[in-house]
């Protein structure tokens, strides 16, 4: 359906206001309604998107959970298509590659500080439980990762010889594991623990070690090196 000019000019001067209102006060002392509406501009040209933006928080609660929905049931809602909810689904991967880019800049200055930046940019957006292998060289440099499992640490069944092979072929000279727990704690289950001696033990004869296996969860980020919190998250 196409929009009479006046209502051209509606949507124009409200999203200007929005602009402004923005530029004022910034972005982060705005209400979700606001956040997201604002998102919504950049998803969605010439529309009123204050309508959509109720309907998203009305249905999914938080800015967080709307930016965490799967594409089809974002799609559901009045007002997005299939386009603009896969748009809008793409916001937190942005996110994500901005805390790892960030991280990595940030490296050689707090070596401690980024590699638990990297981990927190790995998961801020994932609502599944994953396991990561982190790739480093030189004096531990992280240089990538990879994602080799998908499911529960505890029943997903990685071999040594998978993770051998990645390291192989990224010419590692060390590495960290990390998983999440998305809905728990970050702290360590007594499987966990042993699995991760496990995988260290038969791949220790690589010469290749394990910096540290890191847990994230709802909470925090927890070491299994140390056996302790390092990030508790309020």
């Amino acid at each position: 359906m196409k929009l009479r000019d006046d209502e051209k000019d509606m949507h124009k001067n409200h999203r200007n206001r929005l602009f402004q209102e923005i530029e004022n006060v910034g972005l982060d002392k705005l209400n979700q309604i606001k956040q997201l509406e604002f998102i919504l501009t950049l998803v969605i040209p010439r529309v009123d998107v204050n309508p959509i933006s109720h309907r998203l928080l009305a249905k999914f609660g938080t800015l967080a959970s709307v930016l965490n929905a799967p594409v089809p049931e974002l799609a559901k809602v009045r007002g997005l298509g299939k386009r603009s909810a896969f748009l809008l689904s793409q916001f937190r991967r942005i996110l994500t590659i901005y805390k790892i880019d960030m991280a990595k800049k940030n490296e050689r200055v707090h070596r401690k500080k980024h590699i638990l930046d990297y981990v927190k940019g790995l998961f801020l957006a994932e609502t599944k439980e994953m396991l990561y292998l982190i790739i480093c060289k030189g004096k531990g440099e992280i240089v990538s990762h990879i994602m080799i499992a998908e499911g529960d640490f505890e029943k997903v069944h990685v071999t040594p010889k998978q993770i051998v092979g990645c390291l192989y072929a990224k010419g590692a000279t060390s590495y960290y594991l990390t998983h999440n727990h998305p809905f728990a704690s970050a702290s360590a289950s007594w499987n966990d623990a042993v699995e991760t001696k496990i995988l260290s033990k038969n791949i220790a004869s690589v010469n290749v070690p394990m910096i540290d296996h890191i847990v994230y969860g709802c909470d925090g980020l927890y070491s299994m090196k140390n056996q302790a919190m390092q990030v508790v998250f309020e």
